[in-house]
């Protein structure tokens, strides 16, 4: 029983870790696209990194506020500003919870809020 427990243990880890490999790495692809001006395929990546990031690690988790920041700034280049926004406030609510008001990345990510 103890060795069941533990393979299942260890199956429910390793697939936690997959998916969050795949989850970086449609973080980053979607980068590359936003680096080239190519904010639709960036978008598209950025979602489904989205969508694995919550899936996987839930809705306050600081990997999923970076997925909400980078939705947000294709947003922002677009010029839809209002969802621009919405994003990046989502983005500042999970950072100033897990990190604090102090860190770089909630200090980072009140610039964009203000800015719009």
């Amino acid at each position: 029983m103890i060795k069941q427990l533990f393979i299942l243990f260890f199956a429910l880890i390793a697939s936690t870790a997959f998916a969050q490999d795949d989850a970086t790495f449609l973080n980053n692809k979607g980068l590359a696209y936003d680096r080239q001006d190519n904010y639709t395929k960036a978008l598209e990546t950025f979602l489904e990194a989205l969508d694995i990031r919550l899936k996987e690690l839930g809705a306050e988790h600081p990997y999923v506020a970076q997925s909400y920041n980078n939705i947000g700034s294709v947003y922002d280049q677009w010029g839809n500003y209002p969802l621009a926004l919405d994003y990046f406030q989502k983005a500042l609510a999970i950072w100033e919870k897990a990190l604090g008001k102090d860190h770089s990345n909630t200090t980072r990510e009140l610039d964009n809020v203000e800015y719009l």
